[in-house]
């Protein structure tokens, strides 16, 4: 079930990294934390993570369904077993559960599955308060609305997510992101941050506050070289970090078209690319996109006399030496 739904734990590294982040950011705005919450906490990696840097005086909770992973955790913190998604016993939407249930949460960190198995029906969520299920998606959206819901005014959430957020089928999310938080970090680490996954993985760091012209994010990419100086030593990835980010404007990401987090392009180089998109040629207008022609071992194409459609054949389609074409379905030799 958990690697149905696209479980998988947080190296112990990366945990004090999305810590640090969520530190650094907190502590800018001198941000009192009182709760962090981890609402798929398995082994409790990042709340540990959290609890070394934040200390004592804040309160840690989880939730997780994994019960031996509960039991594996660390007796400081306070863990419930149950789905933090569709909880039992819920009769209220899920939000709405949970914010009974707590204490005010100052901040939320977490590593969420982040599978596209349906485990739960659009019906049920919709039912428990969820509104970003629309089309294709996965499980950690589900998560990341439920973290905006749960945090009080002003909180934060710190997640650790695939590179799917920057897909199309992604961009109500970043939409949502983009015009109801603060993004302060952006951080792209690229694969093999987890043992045995082959996905690309993304930090990212929102405050629940509506944005404004000044909003500005740290944007993060981890590249070929440090990403193996890192696999192969100790050192932190805040090192690399604190080294190579740079900062954008915020306001970027919601003007464009699909809400694209472009977080390659320094600000420098915005004007730059203004004047040059200004004269670009529209090669939809000019070309035809699509498939390829499907040919056959053989490598011979025929085009169609009637509606010049190219395309490859088998002698076992000709018949007296005519084929069928496989667009306008004309016959001809």
């Amino acid at each position: 079930m958990l690697k149905k739904i696209g479980v998988v734990y947080t190296p112990y590294r990366l945990a004090d990294f999305v810590a640090e982040l969520l530190h650094l950011e907190t502590a800018k705005d001198s941000f009192e934390i009182n709760t962090i919450l981890d609402p798929a906490c398995g082994e409790c990696a990042l709340l540990s993570a959290a609890s070394k840097i934040f200390g004592g005086d804040v309160s840690y909770k989880g939730i997780d369904v994994d019960m031996d992973a509960i039991l594996a955790s660390s007796d400081e913190f306070n863990i419930e077993h149950n789905d933090a998604i569709l909880p039992k016993n819920r009769k209220t939407e899920t939000a709405e559960y949970w914010v009974k249930k707590m204490e005010p949460i100052s901040a939320i960190i977490a590593n969420p599955p982040w599978s596209s198995e349906k485990i739960y029906t659009r019906v049920e969520l919709q039912k428990a308060g969820f509104t970003l299920t629309t089309g294709q998606y996965d499980m950690y959206v589900l998560f990341i609305e439920l973290a905006f819901n749960l945090i009080t005014d002003g909180g934060y959430f710190a997640f650790i997510i695939p590179d799917s957020l920057f897909d199309a089928q992604n961009e109500g999310l970043r939409r949502f992101l983009a015009e109801n938080t603060e993004i302060r970090v952006i951080a792209r680490l690229g694969e093999k941050i987890f043992d045995e996954v082959n996905r690309a993985t993304t930090v990212i760091v929102c405050k629940k506050i509506k944005p404004n012209k000044k909003s500005r994010t740290k944007c993060f990419r981890l590249s070929t070289n440090e990403r193996r100086v890192f696999l192969s030593s100790e050192l932190p990835l805040i090192k690399f970090y604190n080294a190579g980010y740079h900062e954008v404007l915020q306001s970027r990401f919601a003007s464009n078209v699909a809400c694209n987090f472009d977080i390659d392009v320094h600000s420098d180089e915005e004007k730059l690319l203004k004047q040059i998109s200004k004269n670009t040629i529209d090669w939809g207008v000019l070309f035809n996109f699509g498939r390829g022609v499907e040919i056959s071992k053989t490598g011979k194409i025929v085009f169609c006399p009637f509606c010049s459609f190219g395309q490859g054949y088998k002698k076992s389609q000709l018949v007296e030496g005519e084929k069928s074409c496989s667009n306008c379905s004309e016959r001809s030799c």
